[in-house]
């Protein structure tokens, strides 16, 4: 009978009941929108992270800085900030071997570095990973032109986004065995490092790559950085005293003219210093074993990151061993953590724009009430209570809540799928990392769905709390004299 009642007089105050709606559903609608939009991104990143750079989650060296795969989250501004070493990797490695939930691991070491070819500089990141144990790791890396090099193999992997950028700037592109040159700074100076490209690689069924990052062999990068077996804390860190002159070429009486021929004779080619596969010669200071920055891990289906997160941490508390554990987000860096910030903001203007929504709803409940004045006091005259008319008018702004709620779902649902029929490509690269494929495509997510419904409800019953209060006060006979 209360439904019926209810239903009544939002058809009787039709006008006003339509404008409550509209408010509403417009309100709800970019709520669900909005967050449908950024859940999206949020989805897609992850996607394009986990399967393509940093897998479910990383262990890093403890330290007081913020760092990512990437490098360090803050910004350097005259100061070096190199990445902790993670200490006793292979110990750690081990220690995973008994934590449910882990399907694969990969240790790697990071660095950034410039990339001199064809006469031009380019600001790359570089991975530097045991690149066969790589490629199984991500199976989604493609490999479009050369190979990955073996094991103890030095050798480099461009995207093709970089080489085809290199070939229109300088007009020549690169080609496999062609010498790339990379130059790196930090707390012990300059190291330059010259290897070939080994290969050019892209990401399966569109997955987007990172333009500026290379992917190379662990020595190099390892010597790039000044990581040397047996190193602990930070690259870079309790490095020796350089030598001096004499020690270096005064020692055993070898002087520096010995370097090159004496009274030999002999021409040292500086061709032979290299093979010809690029590889250095037996004795160059550069080794395969050495320390790591990184350890990933790439969790099996069905089980709860958080969870295995928990499970991971307990087991090196246990074993004592030092290490941070981070998720993909936090791997990622401020990109990835932008998502999260951006779907922050958006909430806090739709907060805003709530406020502004609840103001309006309010007027018009409480011209709606003074017209109603008679009626209500009527329904008191005969014996309504204040609770039956608290009921009544409680649930005709929930059955406007609702309906423009479930309208404002409906219609998202609509336009989403709509969008996606259309198949929209995207051509940003950024865009494409974001929504993680080549065609853009809108997720619904029925637990968005859900909170956009609820938040119609909560902001119809903020909007009823006043203009209630003053229906509750109307005396039935103020209202019958009025009427």
């Amino acid at each position: 009978m209360i439904f019926y009642s209810a239903f009544r007089n939002l058809v009787r105050n039709r006008k006003n009941s339509l404008i409550i709606f509209t408010l509403l559903l417009i309100v709800t609608m970019i709520f669900f929108l909005g967050n449908s939009v950024l859940d999206q991104m949020d989805a897609g990143m992850k996607k394009s992270y986990v399967e393509n750079y940093t897998g479910h989650l990383v262990i890093k060296g403890s330290s007081g800085e913020s760092f990512s795969l990437f490098g360090a989250n803050k910004p350097a501004v005259g100061e070096f900030f190199p990445i902790p070493l993670l200490e006793n990797a292979e110990g750690i490695e081990e220690r995973l071997g008994s934590v449910e939930g882990i399907e694969s691991t990969i240790k790697q070491v990071s660095g950034l570095s410039a990339l001199d070819v064809s006469g031009r500089r380019y600001t790359t990141v570089l991975f530097g990973v045991d690149l066969e144990e790589y490629g199984n790791f991500f199976p989604g890396l493609e490999i479009v032109k050369g190979a990955l090099p073996g094991r103890g193999r030095r050798g480099a992997l461009l995207t093709e986004a970089i080489v085809q950028r290199i070939g229109r700037e300088t007009g020549k592109t690169p080609e496999i065995g062609d010498p790339l040159l990379f130059t790196t700074a930090g707390a012990t100076g300059f190291k330059i490092r010259e290897i070939p490209l080994a290969g050019i690689y892209t990401y399966q069924s569109g997955k987007p790559a990172l333009d500026d990052l290379v992917i190379a062999d662990v020595g190099t990068v390892r010597a790039l950085n000044s990581i040397v077996q047996g190193s602990s804390g930070t690259n870079g860190e309790e490095i020796p005293a350089l030598p001096s002159i004499d020690d270096l070429f005064g020692g055993d009486g070898t002087g520096i003219d010995d370097l090159f021929g004496g009274d030999s004779g002999e021409v040292i080619d500086p061709d032979d210093l290299f093979s010809s596969s690029g590889d250095l010669i037996a004795g160059d200071p550069v080794s395969d074993s050495g320390g790591w920055d990184f350890l990933l891990i790439k969790l099996a289906d069905g089980y709860s990151l958080s969870q295995v997160r928990r499970s991971i941490e307990t087991a090196l508390d246990e074993a004592a061993l030092a290490g941070e554990v981070m998720d993909w987000r936090e791997a990622a860096g401020m990109e990835a953590l932008m998502i999260r910030f951006v779907q922050i903001l958006y909430n806090i203007g739709f907060l805003l724009i709530v406020a502004a929504g609840i103001i309006a709803i309010v007027n018009i409940l409480l011209i709606s009430l003074f017209e109603r004045e008679g009626e209500i006091g009527t329904l008191r005259a005969i014996g309504a209570t204040k609770s039956y008319v608290r009921r009544l008018i409680l649930l005709e702004n929930l059955i406007l809540a609702f309906t423009a709620g479930t309208g404002a779902v409906v219609s998202g649902i609509a336009i989403s799928t709509f969008i996606n029929s259309r198949e929209i490509a995207i051509g940003n690269s950024v865009l494409r990392t974001l929504m993680g494929g080549d065609v853009l495509s809108l997720a619904i997510r029925p637990g968005i769905a859900f909170v956009s419904v609820a938040a119609s409800i909560v902001i119809a019953l903020l909007s009823l709390l006043y203009p209630l209060n003053i229906a509750l006060k109307i005396k039935p006979a103020t209202a019958m004299a009025g009427r």
